[in-house]
Order: structure tokens, then sequence, then C-alpha cells
């Protein structure tokens, strides 16, 4: 497999096929409106007849023929196309028969590409019979096929004799030619802009300024809308991004809410289920007041009771106050019973007054 192989694009005839090609994205009115100033008129002379064609809108159509080539034969040529509105500001172009032309094909180093006018003009006179002020010449260069280093140019030649009498006539007429090629090697002039004229700039007859301008719109437009179809998906595509990141920024806000609420219910459930196991293991207060009601004897009675984190204390009057302790420390719901402060006698009822601090637990199960 060679990666090093030499491609020759012909980067005119690309551009002919490609805006061809974009043609159908110009409104027809618009088109037609350019394409009426878009024909062309190609002149071919041959045994000093001028043939007269006209392409318009990829169709051709013969205007006339006209003998001799001389003055007069012009001047007809001219009335007929100013006759015909199509015609009348389509650009001019002469094509010479193959023998009116030397076709000379050389080989040059492409270094010399950037300069190659200037080496033709300077080389002509030992490459042809003719120097530079007696000739219209054109060229034609492509990369030489036996390597990259090499150019082959391919040199038309034209003596200024015959063609000066001619483009006199035209000027004569008001006209002047737009460009001059030869049947030798096609220039594809019907179909836009020609590969190579052989006529000097300083002889061509410029386009109105108003299809250039036209014609720079439309490229501009052509290119506005190339990038678009380039551009506008990547910034939909960034803008489909952007929002699924928007989505995933508000998506993980909310899960960060909902875990923070996860969190806080574990957090309550395991706190409720302390308290519940806590409840579990203690006593009820109706059933600290139960039990003290079944140990207690009728003759003392109670004043104050409080029961708070599994222990319980209580005051009252009984005839005996000690013999509480040892009561209540056999019972099953006490333990760790105690005075919380010394006993007195109460001169009133003549009953023992007494505070009494015990940790309860639940009873053994049966």
């Amino acid at each position: 497999m060679q990666l090093d192989t030499q491609i020759n694009l012909d980067v005119a005839a690309f551009w002919r096929w490609w805006r061809n090609e974009l043609a159908f994205l110009v409104p027809e009115r618009l088109r037609a409106w350019l394409d009426d100033r878009a024909g062309v008129i190609v002149i071919t002379l041959q045994d000093e007849q001028l043939t007269v064609q006209g392409y318009h809108r990829q169709q051709q159509q013969l205007i006339g023929h006209y003998y001799p080539a001389s003055g007069t034969a012009i001047a007809q040529l001219l009335s007929t196309l100013d006759d015909q509105p199509l015609w009348r500001q389509a650009p001019l172009g002469l094509r010479l028969p193959g023998s009116a032309v030397l076709c000379k094909s050389i080989t040059v180093p492409k270094a010399a590409q950037a300069h190659l006018q200037q080496l033709l003009d300077y080389e002509l006179d030992r490459l042809t019979p003719f120097t530079s002020e007696q000739v219209y010449y054109a060229y034609q260069a492509a990369p030489a096929q036996a390597g990259a280093d090499q150019l082959d140019v391919t040199l038309l030649i034209s003596p200024k004799s015959r063609l000066e009498s001619l483009l006199g006539e035209f000027k004569t007429q008001g006209r002047a030619l737009s460009w001059i090629d030869s049947t030798a090697l096609p220039s594809h002039a019907e179909q836009g802009p020609p590969r190579y004229n052989l006529l000097p700039l300083a002889e061509q007859q410029s386009l109105p300024l108003l299809p250039k301008l036209v014609q720079l719109a439309l490229t501009l437009t052509l290119l506005i809308l190339l990038t678009g179809l380039l551009v506008l998906p990547l910034r939909w595509q960034q803008a489909q991004v952007e929002a699924l990141e928007q989505q995933l920024k508000t998506l993980a806000s909310e899960a960060q809410q909902v875990e923070a609420q996860e969190l806080a219910m574990t957090k309550l459930v395991e706190h409720t289920q302390q308290l519940l196991a806590k409840k579990h293991h203690q006593p009820s207060a109706l059933a600290v007041l139960d039990s003290l009601s079944q140990l207690i004897n009728d003759d003392t009675w109670l004043t104050y009771f409080q029961y708070r984190n599994g222990r319980v204390q209580f005051q009252g009057q009984s005839p005996q106050a000690s013999r509480l302790i040892a009561m209540l420390e056999n019972a099953p719901w006490f333990k760790d019973v105690s005075f919380a402060s010394p006993v007195n006698q109460d001169i009133r009822t003549g009953l023992e007054r007494f505070q009494i601090n015990a940790q309860l637990t639940l009873p053994p199960s049966e």
C-alpha cells in the first residue's frame, strides 16, 4: 500500500461541480436572475469563418456563422447579440483552432512554481522561435507523474500579428474579448472561468461590478450555510450536554436531600427503638404505684411520689418507717432501697415521716 501517492486536484473543476451541486440552495427566481447574467458567448475561428455559440443554463445555442472573419462580420455578429437580451451583456470569448497555436510541453522544478510567469518570459525565446513581445501565450501546470519535485507545464503560444487585427475590430465596435483559448487544450470556459487565457490581463473585458458583487455575496452566503451546517449540530449537542449537566446537578441536590432525610429518619428510628427498649426494661408508673399499694400496710400512706429514669422517690408517714426498707428490698420491683433523709416524728399525728429512694427493675418473668 502506497501512502505517498501524488493526488492531482483540479480546484477550478471541483469548484464548478460543487457550485452546480449547491445551486438548488438558491431560490428559483434569484437563480434565474443570475443565470440570465451568467451566459457566455464562444466565437470559434475556423478557416476564416466565425461560428458563434451561446451557453446559458448548461444549454447550447447556435447563434450564427459569419464569413469572412473581418470587421463587417464582427459588426453583424455584435448587432445580432445586441438584439437578444440574453446575450447582450454576455462576455465574449475567442476560440482558436489547434493549427493557430503552438502547443509545447516542458518540465520545470516545482520550486519555480511561484515565479513561473517570470521564468517563461525569460525562457520563451529559447523554447520557441518567438520572443514574449511577439506572441500571446498562456500555460497550465500540474505535478509531474515521475516525482513530486517536478512540474509538467503545457505552454500555448499564438502570434500577435493575426490576433491583434481581430481584437482591434472588436474594440472598434465597442466590445472587447474576455478570453482567448484554443481547441488544442480545453479551457472549459463554457462552464465558468477558463482554466487559461491567451489574452493579456490588460486586454480583457472586465465584468460589470454588479455580477461580481452578487457572486461574492453568494459565495459568502454559501460559506455561512456550510459553517452553519457544521456549527449548529455542535451547538445543539453542547446545549443538550449543558441541559443534561443541569439535570444531573438537580438530581444530585435532590439525592443529597433524600439522603439527609433518610439519615434523619434512621437516627429517629434508632432513638425510638432505644426509648422502646428502655421502656420495655422499666416498669410503668401505674405498675409501681400498684406494687407499693400492695406492699405497704393500711397504717402507712404516701404524700409524695416521683418516678424518673428508673428511680423512684416517695415520702409519707408510717408507724415504723424502718420496716419499709426491708419490705421493699424483698419485693421484686425494687433494689438499692435507702432513706433519702433522716426519719423524724410528726408531732400532730405521732407517725414517722420518711423519704425513700429506690432503683426499679422488672420483675422476673414466670
